[in-house]
């Protein structure tokens, strides 16, 4: 036999052990765990272990050759804080009871209807754009500061019982007719009033008066 091939003998590899630890400290993708055995493993985090160990949470441990160690569930956690890590999607935080959701892009979408209760509800953006079929407001009472606003409407209904402006200048073009019923009209003009018109007329039941140190017709 004039070639010989030795074969070398693949050694198994050693079997995956779990075991308990409880986190000691961390580096930016390192756990370090004190195991119950009392050796200190430095492991990582397995992308299905969502819940993020933070310093003295007891854990869950794998451990294959080598450094190939991973926390697979975090079994006890340690104070209030805790942040579930979504891998290439967002975070989602709680701390003492508040929940805080972070992400690139957030979407809630229900086939029937979605909900927001709760006595203080907030919003804050840079651009914000609301798109309604039908729309219902009610509130109590409404406050609203506008630097610049533009509205278009095609008809619009309004019943109030009060109604109070405060305007610097105000510029009004109506196309067509402008009509005001009222059981009292009061105007008070400080410097000229004045009305131009092609034909005006002025009409009473009962009585017209003009008052001042002069006045000019024609």
């Amino acid at each position: 036999m004039k070639n010989v091939l030795l074969l070398k003998k693949k050694t198994a590899p050693r079997p995956v052990a779990l075991s308990y630890g409880q986190i000691t400290c961390r580096t930016k993708d390192r756990w370090f765990v004190l195991a119950d055995d009392g050796r200190v493993i430095g492991v990582q985090k397995a992308d299905g272990c969502l819940l993020t160990p933070e310093i003295h949470d007891r854990v869950l441990l794998a451990e294959g050759e080598g450094d190939d160690g991973f926390i697979l569930n975090v079994l006890v956690k340690n104070g209030g804080h805790s942040a579930v890590v979504i891998p290439g999607a967002g975070v989602i935080t709680t701390v003492a009871g508040d929940l805080s959701l972070q992400a690139d892009t957030i979407a809630v979408s229900a086939k029937e209807r979605a909900s927001f209760t709760a006595p203080e509800v907030s919003f804050a953006g840079v651009t914000a754009r609301v798109s309604f079929l039908a729309f219902s407001f009610l509130s109590e009472t409404l406050e609203v500061q506008i630097r610049k606003a533009a509205t278009v409407i095609d008809s619009l209904d309004t019943v109030c019982g009060r109604l109070t402006e405060r305007l610097k200048t105000s510029f009004r073009w109506i196309e067509n007719l402008e009509q005001t019923k009222a059981g009292r009209i009061s105007t008070i003009v400080k410097e000229r009033f004045a009305v131009r018109a092609r034909h005006a007329s002025l009409l009473a039941e009962e009585e017209v008066k003009i008052d001042g140190k002069k006045i000019h017709l024609g």
